[in-house]
């Protein structure tokens, strides 16, 4: 079951600051929707309060209140930092958005270990790079 993660982290390993995104970049949410429009997107509650039920998209929300039996052969994890902890080693394939500045947060991203590898770079239009690793 392939498990693949996507998030845009800042040059510090931020991903958030009081439950919202301290950045905004069109182009970084067009290859978000691209890459996950017609699939599974599984994400915390957190995540869920901040940016509501994605369209296009079949939508499970985790919480530690009910159990959630995932039945899809494939999926997207796309946050929050609690939820990338727990996915992130199992998962096969990291779609990160990396942007090359630092902001203030609450929020982190793991770290991504040496045992990941970048198979794609993209310069986007400002200062970022899309980013796929794939673990060997």
């Amino acid at each position: 079951m392939p498990i693949e993660i996507i998030a845009a982290i800042a040059k510090n390993n931020v991903i958030g600051y009081k439950n919202k995104i301290p950045w905004d970049i069109p182009e970084d949410k067009e290859h978000f929707k691209k890459i996950t429009l017609g699939k599974v997107v599984i994400m915390g509650r957190k995540t869920f309060d901040s940016i509501g039920i994605l369209k296009g998209r079949k939508n499970i929300i985790l919480t530690r209140k009910q159990p959630v039996i995932i039945k899809h052969k494939d999926f997207f994890v796309i946050g929050g930092a609690e939820i990338y902890k727990l996915f992130l080693p199992f998962a096969n394939k990291l779609y990160i958005t990396q942007i090359d500045e630092e902001y203030k947060g609450d929020t982190f991203f793991p770290k991504i270990t040496k045992e990941w590898k970048i198979t794609s770079k993209k310069k986007g239009k400002g200062n970022y790079h899309f980013l796929t690793y794939e673990k060997t």
